[in-house]
């Protein structure tokens, strides 16, 4: 072994007690606490790590363009660096992960936790960077661009059955690419858009937007300045930080939504869902997704429902950004009429337990996720997060 690629779970403390002017002194920090994961490395496999540590969070690297890669922004001046990801540069809240890359033999030393590391990188991750990480260690494939992931079946590669000219708004660079290059080779157009064109755009019955979710709830303000019967046309990009504002654009009448970084499979699998919208029940208010009926299946086409379930108040529409983002294209994410988070994937039946362990390995130990109408799958130990 040549070295572990270790993450720590931190939280974000504010000073607390003394007086006002104490208090200002004192700075908020990172505090590490425990362990989430640590993966041993061998020689070959160190390389690598520090390869994709470097490119994920530089923008400007060569081979950014790796399929999967988080989409690394750089920081705007003035912003405190802290309290975003070194990635996506999503705003990170009170909780974050630590990743150390430690060879086993170096110059420089760092404590950390109580235990003295050799570390030659230390990044902070958002939630669904981390959750990158740990499916890249679990199947390599995600950044090798392999068009199913092993075990689930081929009904994961890339098949495309409708396809549509785009404008797109307020996308990263790198999406943006992703998206121009899939609907050039679907034999369509891509515009690169303004908001002042949106009207005209509007006009077109043989076109969709894709539109990039932010802050200031600018999705939402698209949407409204749409016709309704257009808005059903409109494919929200969210971040992690922008969920508020794909839940309202969503409510708004938004027809679909995916997760920043773009693959040709998720576009490909909007595309089809915007052309065919899934069976509903209509729109959770909290989280503007759809409250999706019973998975329809036939011989060729198997659709299994699952139901995820989180402990505490987690954020149901952050976690379903993650779902959209790590499951296959063609998947559904969305609520039950029950109001649980749940998804339809699209798998042959041996296949739906090897779907389960890697969605518990992307939402940890202690989301409880079960087919619907079956038993809760009793998952080995190493699946757990």
């Amino acid at each position: 072994m040549t070295g572990e690629l270790t993450f720590l779970r931190e939280r974000w403390l504010q000073p607390a007690g003394g007086s006002v002017m104490q208090r200002r002194i004192i700075m908020p920090e990172w505090n590490t606490g425990e362990t989430a994961f640590i993966a041993p490395l061998c020689s070959s496999c160190f390389d690598w790590a520090a390869h994709l540590a470097r490119i994920a969070s530089d923008a400007t690297a060569q081979d950014a363009n790796m399929l999967g890669v988080p989409v690394a922004v750089n920081a705007p001046p003035g912003h405190n660096r802290d309290r975003h990801c070194d990635y996506c540069y999503a705003e990170l809240g009170d909780e974050a992960i630590g990743l150390d890359l430690a060879p086993l033999r170096s110059l420089t030393s760092r404590q950390r936790g109580g235990v003295t590391r050799h570390v030659i990188r230390q990044q902070r991750l958002c939630r669904q960077c981390y959750t990158w990480w740990r499916t890249v260690i679990a199947d390599s494939s995600t950044v090798r661009g392999t068009s199913w992931r092993n075990g689930e079946g081929a009904l994961g590669g890339w098949r495309s059955t409708v396809a549509f000219n785009v404008c797109g708004l307020f996308l990263q660079p790198r999406d943006q690419g992703v998206l121009e290059q899939t609907v050039l080779s679907m034999g369509r157009t891509f515009t690169a858009s303004r908001p002042a064109d949106v009207r005209e755009w509007q006009r077109r019955e043989d076109a969709i937007f894709f539109v990039g979710c932010g802050k200031s709830g600018r999705a939402k303000t698209i949407c409204q300045g749409l016709a309704e019967d257009v808005r059903a046309r409109v494919v929200l990009v969210s971040r992690p930080d922008s969920v508020a504002d794909m839940a309202a654009a969503l409510n708004s009448g938004a027809g679909d939504f995916l997760a920043s970084p773009l693959s040709p499979q998720q576009v490909s699998g909007a595309f089809e869902r915007v052309a065919s919208p899934p069976a509903s029940l209509g729109r959770d208010a909290a989280t503007g997704l759809l409250l999706l009926d019973g998975p329809a299946s036939n011989s060729a086409d198997p659709v299994h429902g699952l139901t995820i379930r989180q402990p505490g108040d987690g954020d149901v529409a952050a976690t379903a950004v993650i779902l959209r983002r790590f499951l296959r294209g063609y998947d559904l994410v969305g609520m039950s009429a029950e109001g649980e988070l749940t998804a339809h994937v699209r798998c042959q039946p041996e296949a739906v337990l090897n779907v389960i362990q890697r969605l518990q390995l992307i939402l940890g130990e202690r989301a409880e996720i079960s087919e619907v109408g079956a038993e809760s799958a009793v998952l080995p130990s190493s699946v757990a997060a």
